[in-house]
């Protein structure tokens, strides 16, 4: 588990190598482990997209500097790992405990936008979260979406 972290003062780039570095329990259950890998090798190809470059030194809890879509969607994945964290390792998930049913949902959501399953989805949310921030769409490369398709294979 991550240790408590002080969202305040660590950087975007600390955040996202403290997920990424963040060893998996030995006893994790097996879904617990896998859903946990996927979401860290997404975030780490998020986090070291040069859409990201402008914020990883800010501070976690500035706003932004470039509100574009691999932002947003690196927001959205960190905080379903966040949502991953308060969920023993060791659970049986057998009686899928609601956690796990949002981490789940989460996940496949942002494979869906991801893979823009739904043309422009992403976009349109971008542009609604982020008034303005339409003009600026960088472009979601192959490692993401290959890392996007193996969290929605799950």
């Amino acid at each position: 588990m991550l240790p408590r972290i002080d969202l305040n003062s660590i950087t975007r780039e600390e955040y996202s190598n403290a997920i990424i570095h963040e060893p998996i329990p030995d006893n994790a259950a097996s879904e617990w482990r896998e859903q946990a890998t996927d979401l860290k090798d997404l975030v780490s190809k998020l986090a070291f997209h040069p859409a990201m470059e402008p914020n990883l030194q800010q501070t976690y809890m500035t706003p932004a500097i470039s509100k574009n879509k691999v932002y947003f969607m690196w927001d959205f994945v960190t905080k379903t790992y966040a949502f991953l964290e308060n969920i023993p390792p060791t659970k049986d998930f057998s009686g899928s405990p609601q956690i796990w049913t949002d981490v789940i949902t989460r996940s496949m959501m942002a494979a869906e936008l991801i893979l823009d399953s739904k043309p422009g989805m992403l976009d349109m949310l971008v542009e609604s979260t982020y008034p303005g921030a339409a003009s600026d769409r960088p472009v979601i490369g192959d490692d993401i979406k290959a890392a996007a398709e193996r969290l929605k294979a799950r």
